[in-house]
């Protein structure tokens, strides 16, 4: 090798040829500690790009993770225009286990990343990822209430809502909560009609007591969803709002 490669290319010199991997990836649950310089250049001349965060200009198409997470990265690489590959973070491990392998010249790198899929990331689900729009928009939700004692944060949650097609978040100050504080969903927008005109996010049963009273004492005839945080992930766990499962759904009045 040349006297100027670096550590990298050194190493990368053993193999004949190079595969391009061609992801952008970010991780949740694995990696905490990182990778070094080295190994980092050796993944970026596999086309493997690593990301500390997930910026809406990075056009990310990965993620790693041990397996289905509910944090706020995993959550929102669903969002991924498309998501190519949810991958366990054994595929970084076994590939560069073997470029650092000292054993013979090896003259390709063999692993395979489909044996590396998440378990329960179906390729069902990461077609969906590949659709024009997003979960809650296909689901006509564009604007939602969200209640500001929430786990998590009205940040974070709020945040992970947007990337999954919510426009508009209203945060509601349950004590202190008028009927004029609850946005309706925008339903002109919605070609078959719009499904529902008011849908919460609670944490507790007596918000559910106290925000359906409000709205049906000034708007008795509309519809109404008020769910819990749960009934946001699943549905973007399986990219499909599912209106006629009853779980975590707090209460629902339809149009007759």
């Amino acid at each position: 090798g040349s006297p100027h490669m670096t550590k990298a290319e050194k190493i990368l010199a053993r193999f004949n040829e190079l595969p391009n991997y061609d992801l952008k990836a970010v991780c949740t649950g694995c990696f905490h500690d990182g990778f070094n310089e080295v190994d980092i250049e050796i993944l970026n001349q596999l086309g493997i790009k690593i990301f500390d965060n997930i910026k809406e200009t990075d056009k990310l198409n990965c993620i790693f993770a041990p397996k289905i997470l509910r944090t706020e990265k995993f959550l929102k690489s669903l969002s991924f225009e498309p998501l190519k590959f949810a991958l366990k973070p054994e595929f970084i491990i076994d590939l560069l286990k073997q470029i650092h392998s000292k054993k013979d010249k090896l003259s390709q790198i063999n692993i395979n990343l489909f044996d590396y899929e998440i378990n329960g990331i179906n390729e069902s689900i990461i077609s969906k990822t590949k659709l024009p729009t997003k979960v809650f928009e296909r689901a006509n939700i564009r604007c939602i209430n969200l209640v500001n004692d929430i786990p998590g944060g009205v940040d974070t949650i709020g945040s992970v809502l947007k990337a999954h097609g919510i426009e508009k978040i209203n945060v509601l100050r349950s004590k202190k909560c008028t009927f004029e504080d609850i946005i309706p969903n925008d339903v002109s927008k919605q070609e078959n009609g719009g499904i529902f005109k008011y849908v919460l996010i609670v944490t507790k049963a007596s918000q559910v007591k106290k925000f359906t009273k409000l709205i049906n004492d000034r708007d008795k005839n509309e519809t109404i969803l008020i769910v819990e945080w749960n009934w946001c992930v699943e549905s973007i766990f399986h990219l499909n709002v599912d209106f006629t499962s009853k779980k975590n759904v707090l209460y629902q009045k339809k149009n007759n």
